[in-house]
């Protein structure tokens, strides 16, 4: 048996939120539908939880929180309406999502193992202190200090829960290496660590000591599986009940997404037998919480049925646009169509307003027809901050740039205005301040362009795909979509994107990254009467 040159470690449990609702005087239980698709809803807190978790354009401008909360939902709706559709179809989750998910529900078990650890500290160690401050306030019979005294009991225990605490974990992992009797042959163990050196090193040559971490790629899982190939099907650790040959640990480094970590004066031997030795250890503490049957507690289910419903939608996605092709004819039009744009791509500067909605785009013509300044108006409603603040003039810029703004506004004459079209970003309103003849360096011919031509005319085809099929099924399924409850929900417009800390390692975003899926709602809107 082999045993660790690392028997402790300091683990964090550091949510990347805490999340309370206690201190939201909301207006309505959090259970309370902001829409239902079928028989399925979108809860309020479902929304606001997903919402304030993700990076959405415009968020945090403010007075548009509606407009983006709208948009957002319609989002989160088209996910839920191709899942659905997925599931009645029997969609298989490609190979890459399904491992994910396994390698959530083993982060999500150990989390709550980790959990658990901390709780029968917090319950160990409460009395002790309460008793400590009862003893250092005795014979007061104030209420203020009475109620200090709550109050920091409070943020003692809070502290021991939701912050970094300190777990020595000799004591633990020990008796978890007794109790499932394990063993790892020394042998593979020193020809693992040295083979995986060896590819580190020629990976990365004189560069490696640069880096603090460095997650393994599928071809440095490779390159190790080749030089232990005829060791593959010798066992490499067992347990009373269980056994793991070389070949299945070398694989799993990659889908636990290992890393080596440490500074760089450190040996890289012992980083390598440092990570190796924390993947055996995982495989302890994720049998342990699966002995506990954790995997079958409500949140990891909640938790997981989340992702896998993402990744079903995902899965669908691909499935409809898998035949969508770029004929050759295609690409030489758009080229031709654009040359001078290519050929001789002048340099443009404009003024723009972009906003959320159509009838925003058509609020801010009619304010401009009555004579209202562009520049004022820019400064006002436009939700591309950066620009807004100068009056929504961007600076001169190549007229390649900003897609079809700059294409667009190549072709205008100074004073001209355009709009509103919409693009990625919202509706967008521009006119032309000026241009000028561009460097000729800048030409480009056809077979530079090519392959991002394909791209830009590959990604509207399968947007118009996903977009049609997403009001097909708004409509066959039935979406019912409550504006009242949806406006006075309360969330916070931060604009950031949020990642979790498991307890025992393991990072991983909080929520699914939502796809802007959201053409479909226009005609859908207009069908049902619903323009806002």
């Amino acid at each position: 048996m082999y045993y660790f040159s690392r028997l402790f470690f300091v683990l964090l449990v550091a949510p990347a939120i805490i999340y309370s609702t206690d201190s939201r005087q909301d207006e309505f239980d959090r259970n309370t539908p902001v829409a239902r698709i079928g028989n399925e809803v979108i809860t309020a807190e479902e929304f606001r939880w997903r919402f304030e978790m993700t990076i959405w354009p415009g968020k945090h401008k403010k007075g548009y929180l509606n407009t983006i909360k709208q948009r957002f939902l319609y989002g989160m709706i088209a996910e839920k309406l191709l899942a659905m559709e997925a599931q009645e179809k029997e969609i298989e989750i490609d190979p890459m999502f399904r491992q994910q998910i396994d390698r959530l529900e083993r982060m999500y078990v150990r989390d709550l193992l980790y959990r658990d650890i901390v709780r029968q500290k917090v319950l160990q160690e409460k009395p002790y202190f309460r008793k400590s401050i009862e003893q250092a306030y005795a014979g007061s019979d104030s209420i203020r200090i009475e109620n200090r005294l709550r109050e920091r009991l409070r943020a003692y225990e809070e502290h021991l829960m939701k912050h970094s605490y300190e777990i020595q974990n000799a004591e633990f992992i020990e008796s978890l290496i007794d109790e499932y009797r394990l063993q790892v042959d020394a042998e593979l163990f020193e020809m693992l660590t040295s083979s995986i050196e060896k590819v580190l090193e020629k990976q990365y040559g004189n560069d490696l000591y640069t880096y603090e971490e460095i997650m393994f790629v599928r071809d440095e899982i490779d390159a190790i599986n080749n030089r232990m190939t005829e060791m593959h099907k010798r066992q490499f650790m067992q347990t009373e009940y269980n056994s793991w040959s070389l070949r299945e640990f070398i694989d799993d480094m990659y889908s636990r997404k290992m890393e080596l970590t440490g500074n760089q004066d450190m040996p890289l031997n012992r980083r390598v037998r440092n990570m190796v030795n924390d993947q055996i250890i995982d495989y302890l503490i994720t049998k342990k919480a699966y002995d506990l049957e954790l995997h079958k507690r409500e949140e990891v289910k909640t938790e997981l049925d989340r992702w896998r419903r993402h990744y079903i939608a995902e899965a669908y996605k691909q499935k409809l646009t898998q035949d969508v092709r770029v004929e050759d004819f295609e690409i030489y039009n758009y080229y031709e169509d654009r040359r001078d744009y290519f050929k001789n791509p002048v340099e443009v500067n404009i003024r723009e307003i972009l906003v959320r909605t159509r009838p925003e785009a058509k609020d801010i013509l009619r304010q401009l027809e009555e004579g209202k300044s562009f520049a004022e108006l820019a400064r006002r409603y436009s939700i591309r901050n950066w620009s807004a603040r100068q009056g929504g003039e961007f600076g001169y810029f190549p007229s390649t740039a900003y897609g079809e703004i700059g294409r667009i506004a190549a072709m205008l004459e100074p004073g001209q205005r355009f709009g509103p079209i919409l693009i990625d970003e919202g509706y967008t309103i521009f006119e032309l301040i000026d241009k000028r003849p561009g460097d000729r360096a800048g030409a480009q011919e056809l077979d530079e362009v090519e392959d991002s031509i394909e791209d830009i005319l590959l990604g509207r085809k399968q947007r118009e795909i996903i977009n049609e099929k997403v009001k097909e099924l708004a409509d066959r399924y039935i979406v019912d979509i409550d504006y009242e409850t949806l406006h006075k929900l309360d969330v916070a417009g931060i604009q950031v994107m949020v990642v979790r800390y498991f307890g025992f390692g393991g990072v991983f975003p909080a929520v699914p990254m939502l796809d802007q899926i959201l053409q479909w709602s226009e005609e859908w809107l207009i069908d049902h009467n619903l323009v806002l």
